[in-house]
């Protein structure tokens, strides 16, 4: 310990007595009883207070008169030690071990005065001159060491300098192959010159978007607040919201200039504006994904199967109406003129609604057997109604058995010469 206080000593400038070791051990043993180690004391905070400018000083060499002034500079230098500046002051500092922590305080205390004055130590400026560039004449400078036109003589008007840039700046574009596409045209460029009060009308506009895509900003980080703290929810991640917490805030604090330092556009930038600006790539193009696909993609969503839904893809709705297509004529043989010519024909309900039909007169086989001789009723029955096809009520179906199929054919023939006034020939 005691080797190691005196080589801080030789550090910080001492070269009394003490520099040797066996005779500071003897010092620091004794206490304030002896005289160099007082000496020690009184240079270490004499230097303290040259550099740090404070008012307490230690002078005297008397015991008494020295532990009151110590005490004194301890309270100015705020000493938080309890050992150096607690109870009564006869009893402070009466062992080797806080006599130790009082070298060590103000040999600390001498070193950090020592380092501020490096640091804060003013450089002599002299009579040196500073000119403070504007932003306006930092940007002309730029443009003319660009355009290589040299430096502008001082009584230039700035409408001469202003069309002496437009004329360096076309020559320039001339000769540069492609030079026209390389840049492209101005994606504000109107036909005629805008007048103040269009001017003030852009401004405004400008102002109202600024506001609008200041909101959005500050509406996407919140909800990327609220996507990194959802994330914190699952069980998995228990014990990991430090390291969560410091890779997001070093990405938050690189996105958090775009609203806290006040990133604003202004009326130079829409001049500026060329018209690539307007080219939007979607984020789904080939382009695009080739940089942003990711093997991960694949285990948390996996292969979606196509569900469709393109509106070039989709076939046309089927037409509301039919198209228009002439009348055919009926594949049954039936006409006009040739009313149950067929036997079960579908004019078998004539007279009737086809419901109303079938509900006076339900068809059922069973009692549609007929036999010979109820066929020859039924067929006197419609002669007494009037033969003829011409009559509306003359049915032409005859239901009966299989046996009867060549009576009800015959019959149909008879009454079909009748009406053409005799058999065919």
């Amino acid at each position: 310990m005691s080797y190691e206080i005196v080589e801080s000593l030789i550090n910080v400038g001492y070269d009394g007595k003490l520099m040797d070791e066996n005779e500071f051990s003897e010092a620091i043993n004794d206490g304030f009883k002896n005289e160099e180690f007082r000496l020690l004391i009184i240079w270490l905070s004499n230097e303290i207070s040259e550099l740090g400018k404070l008012e307490e000083k230690i002078t005297c060499s008397d015991i008494t008169s020295f532990q009151i002034e110590l005490s004194s500079f301890l309270k100015e230098l705020q000493c938080s030690y309890d050992v150096l500046i607690g109870g009564s002051i006869n009893s402070r500092m009466q062992t080797v071990e806080s006599r130790y922590i009082l070298l060590e305080f103000l040999i600390t205390e001498l070193m950090s005065q020592k380092m501020l004055l490096v640091i804060q130590k003013p450089k002599d400026k002299g009579s040196v001159l500073t000119i403070h560039e504007s932003p306006t004449a930092g940007a002309l400078k730029e443009i003319a060491i660009t355009l290589n036109l040299g430096k502008p003589p001082d009584n230039i008007s700035t409408e001469a300098l202003f069309n002496k840039i437009n004329a360096r700046f076309d020559e320039t574009i001339h000769n540069t192959p492609d030079g026209h596409k390389r840049i492209g045209s101005s994606l504000f460029n109107p036909k005629k010159s805008l007048q103040t009060d269009q001017w003030m009308k852009i401004d405004k506009i400008h102002a109202m978007l600024d506001e609008e895509y200041s909101i959005r900003r500050k509406m996407l980080m919140t909800r990327l607040d609220v996507t990194v703290q959802s994330f914190k929810w699952s069980e998995r991640i228990k014990g990991k919201e430090h390291e969560i917490n410091e890779k997001y805030s070093n990405k938050q604090q690189i996105l958090e200039k775009l609203i806290n330092d006040d990133h604003r556009t202004d009326i130079i930038a829409l001049l500026a504006a060329r018209d690539k600006l307007a080219i939007i790539e979607k984020t789904s193009s080939a382009n695009v994904r080739k940089n942003t696909k990711s093997k991960l993609q694949r285990h948390i969503i996996g292969k979606v199967p196509d569900r469709g839904g393109r509106t070039l893809e989709n076939q046309k709705p089927p037409a509301e109406m039919p198209s228009w297509q002439k009348r055919q004529p009926d594949r049954s043989g039936f006409n006009q003129n040739n009313r149950g010519n067929r036997v079960g024909g579908f004019q078998q309900n004539q007279g009737f609604p086809q419901q109303q039909y079938q509900q006076k007169a339900p068809y059922n086989p069973s009692n549609q057997q007929y036999s010979g001789n109820n066929f020859n009723q039924q067929q006197g029955q419609d002669n007494s109604q009037g033969s003829g096809y011409g009559n509306k009520n003359f049915r032409g179906r005859v239901q009966g058995n299989w046996n009867q199929r060549g009576q009800s054919y015959s019959y149909g023939n008879q009454q079909r010469d009748n009406y053409r006034g005799g058999p065919r020939r």
